[in-house]
């Protein structure tokens, strides 16, 4: 019988949910499909190789904090046609309600330290992220994996690592 890489990279990416404590991981090519919108809602938590592959790999998440009521409801227009999810809506506010201010620009400071191989500078700007949001799954696991090489990144790191645990 014969699988599709994509079921493979699926069933990857849902088991590294929980290394990232996070319920909901995208690729880096699903991530570049989403709208712009979309994509604005969402932010990039590490960079990956997987088993099988030498291709590195974007992992992005959408911080979903909570689900109201309506969520994964249809919506249609009067004439029927479904309406399409409004990533600039309420329904994706109240999703991210309680999000701390300015949260996606200081992740992303911490991320451009990470992937520059700044790992102590990235340490300071996840323990400030996590003051604010204590939470946070992906800063979390992300300190868990440096604090791995005493937080500074191993020679020859290219801003990327290889995702072993399952």
């Amino acid at each position: 019988s014969y699988l599709s890489p994509n079921v493979n990279m699926a069933s990857r990416l849902e088991a590294a949910t929980k290394q990232f404590r996070t319920p909901l991981l995208l690729s880096e090519d699903f991530y570049d499909a989403l709208s712009s919108k979309a994509r604005k809602r969402c932010r990039q938590i590490d960079k990956v190789t997987v088993k099988g592959s030498v291709q590195p790999m974007g992992l992005f998440t959408c911080d979903i904090i909570t689900f109201p009521r309506s969520f994964g409801e249809a919506q249609f227009f009067d004439d029927g046609v479904r309406k399409a999810f409004d990533f600039d809506g309420e329904d994706m506010d109240a999703i991210q309600a309680g999000m701390p201010p300015n949260f996606f620009a200081k992740f992303r400071v911490a991320m451009t330290a990470y992937f520059n191989g700044e790992w102590a500078v990235c340490k300071v700007e996840l323990e400030k992220i996590l003051e604010e949001k204590p939470e946070d799954g992906p800063a979390i696991s992300l300190l868990e994996v440096m604090k791995k090489h005493d937080f500074l990144a191993p020679s020859g790191w290219r801003g990327y690592r290889e995702l072993t645990e399952k």
